[in-house]
């Protein structure tokens, strides 16, 4: 198994990713074990970046549901981008970035200014400002030059 981390010693049962795995209950050797088991090479960091992947789609999604029911009727932008779960997910940051687009391209929405926010960059072309459609293509465009997966 090259590049798998084999952890057989009984002091590593018990150790965790991180304080918020403790506390979920998700020891660093389930997941692990979990990798193992389906023939994937793992690691460490593998392992909590997956955690906290999973942890941060979790919360954007609550955080997005929280926005689309307080924010239904608020007449602008700025009162949108301003109310607590939107700077939420503004403070998520990079980890934010995929769950935005993914989001986005099933729904074209109100995360213009997240994105501006959290990559300091606005793609979005002089003659597509104003059309919500234009506009996400256009950062769904930018994400994919950039890399990005979602």
């Amino acid at each position: 198994m090259t590049g798998a981390v084999l952890l057989e010693d009984q002091l590593s049962v018990g150790t965790y990713v991180s304080p918020e795995s403790r506390e979920f209950g998700q020891p660093m050797w389930n997941l692990l074990q979990a990798g193992l088991n389906e023939g994937l090479s793992t690691s460490i960091t593998e392992a909590a970046n997956i955690a906290l992947e999973e942890n941060a789609a979790l919360y954007f999604k609550d955080l997005a549901k929280i926005i689309d029911e307080e924010c239904a009727f608020l007449s602008t932008m700025h009162e949108i981008a301003a109310h607590p779960a939107y700077r939420e997910i503004v403070r998520m940051g990079y980890h934010a970035l995929p769950l935005i687009l993914r989001d986005l391209e099933k729904r074209p929405s109100h995360w213009f200014w997240a994105l501006n926010e959290i990559t300091l960059e606005n793609p979005v072309l002089p003659e597509h400002r104003g059309n919500i459609t234009a506009m996400a293509q256009d950062w769904l465009e930018w994400g994919k030059r950039s890399g990005m997966k979602w």
